[in-house]
């Protein structure tokens, strides 16, 4: 019998009883792979190596202070949106859930017990997207989802079990966001487009990278935790508008929280996950390429080596930084909020006198926004038509306005019922600017473009208004006393000596 030595012998040895069958190896090279002339279509761990070693050897010293500061902003939006999140009917699910299958219980539950430190991050991951009114971030022209309630509820609970520190989880969150916005140049838009959830499936590997730098894995376990993580990433987002899509935000701090721990304890996993033929990108892009020397970058093409000089350059926790919600719901709605508010100041509101609305739109938000007559709250949070005629009715809807029973009151089905809408493509490289035109039955109009809804980093909003939403949203949960706690610690939480400082303020 001839030596096997060559991976082409192996599965020629395979097929030798087959007839009729064409002899093709995909991403398989003949060569003898430990020759490196040549590009290796099995793939290099260019990508995960450079990502890697940069998450192993970050330090809190490598952090302006925009990027704590962005942090701390970060921190108590997401603390914030949790505590709302935390009244919520899927709160009592999860919760009782954590109850029987925590057994040891080591890690807070925002408004509930101790639990395993998975099943915390599951829990107040799944919380803190419960209200979709949690951070999102942009980086034009791309939106990439909710990245804070996939990183922060993994390594709040991490760090609480291994007794970190407030510098400890700043670096860690900043990691965090670095890994999610660099996957998400890396991967593009192709796989949100197919149905798959930025904040699960790239959130998953966010979280394992920030988890990571928080146990202090060196970079061939960071790369291991990125191998296991590349496994679990899921999220679909035929799920939007019911409970599951919140849960997308706790299945990848779960996830992020495994991967890492596993990788720590040796499992060993793919080392080129994120570039290999059928590593991360390919599989989710549906676009199998070879990335040896160029790297897609958004709508760019980058070397390996100008890659490497981008991280940390700026950080991105503070630019672009994150966009912050006054509206608990899709950011995409958020257009036709500002739109409605617009009108309120100029006009008084009386929707006898409404022929029509026409929302002419971007086609991208036709496959977010695609609840166009809800009946049920969570619906409503997906649905352009009711947040407009909502915020025209009332002004910008508040969480008790996603109810089925505000849903479906009569004036804001009449409203809704004169709405159209009308989707355009947006210029390649852009967004596209939402255009929002009110025809009244005597023959006047109202016409309103919104490039930047208030949150955005091109339209920011105060820290004050950020601790005033920090308030309003606790508020379901925390006395005065428990918020103004919690909002000193997180104001200082670069010099917060234990994490479990503050994480003692979460239970009940």
């Amino acid at each position: 019998m001839k030596a096997i030595s060559p991976l082409v012998d192996w599965v020629d040895l395979l097929f030798s009883g087959f007839t009729g069958w064409p002899k093709v190896y995909p991403f398989i090279h003949t060569r003898n792979l430990s020759d490196r002339s040549e590009p290796n279509l099995l793939g290099e761990t260019m990508f995960t190596k450079i990502l890697s070693e940069f998450i192993a050897n970050a330090d809190f010293d490598d952090l302006p202070e925009s990027a704590i500061a962005a942090a701390r902003r970060g921190v108590l939006d997401y603390l914030g949106v949790t505590a709302g999140g935390a009244s919520e009917t899927i709160a009592d699910i999860l919760k009782q859930y954590a109850e029987e299958m925590g057994a040891v219980r080591d890690c807070t539950v925002i408004n509930g017990g101790k639990t395993s430190v998975t099943m915390a991050a599951y829990v107040n991951g799944a919380l803190s997207h419960a209200l979709d009114y949690d951070d999102v971030i942009h980086v034009n022209p791309l939106w990439m989802g909710h990245p804070s309630v996939a990183i922060l509820p993994a390594i709040f609970s991490v760090a609480e079990r291994e007794n970190r520190s407030g510098q400890d989880l700043i670096l860690a969150y900043s990691v965090g966001i670095e890994i999610y916005t660099k996957v998400g140049l890396l991967c593009g838009d192709t796989a949100y487009k197919n149905g798959w959830h930025n904040t699960s499936y790239i959130g998953t590997m966010a979280a394992a990278g920030a988890v990571a730098r928080l146990l202090g894995l060196d970079a061939m376990a960071v790369g291991q935790a990125f191998g296991i993580a590349g496994s679990m990433a899921s999220g679909l987002r035929q799920n939007f508008g019911t409970m599951v899509k919140p849960l997308h935000a706790g299945i990848a701090a779960r996830n992020g929280v495994e991967a890492a721990y596993l990788a720590r304890r040796g499992i060993t996993s793919a080392a080129n996950i994120f570039e290999a033929p059928l590593g991360f990108r390919n599989v989710f892009s549906c676009d199998h390429a070879d990335l040896m020397h160029e790297i897609p970058y958004g709508e760019e093409l980058i070397s390996p080596e100008e890659f490497s000089t981008r991280l940390g350059r700026p950080w991105n926790i503070s630019s672009p930084g994150m966009s912050y919600k006054i509206c608990p719901s899709c950011r995409a709605t958020h257009f036709g909020m500002e739109a409605a508010l617009l009108y309120r100041e100029q006009h008084p509101v009386d929707l006898d006198s409404i022929l029509e609305i026409d929302c002419r739109v971007p086609s991208h938000m036709e496959s977010v926004l695609f609840y166009h007559d809800p009946v049920k709250g969570l619906e409503g949070k997906f649905s352009l038509e009711y947040v407009f005629a909502r915020t025209l009715i009332d002004g910008p809807p508040k969480i008790n306005d996603f109810s089925d029973s505000r849903v479906n009151e009569v004036d804001v089905k009449s409203l809704i019922r004169k709405i159209r809408w009308n989707s355009f493509d947006p210029e390649p490289g852009t967004f596209g600017t939402p255009e929002y035109v009110i025809r009244h039955k005597d023959g006047t109009t109202f016409e309103a473009k919104v490039e930047y809804p208030r949150g955005e980093p091109e339209n920011s909003v105060s820290d004050q208004i950020l601790i005033e939403k920090f308030k309003d949203c606790s508020g379901a949960i925390w006395s005065q006393k428990r918020r103004e706690q919690v909002l000193e610690r997180v104001l200082v939480l670069e010099h917060v000596e234990d994490i479990t400082l503050l994480t003692r303020l979460f239970g009940q």
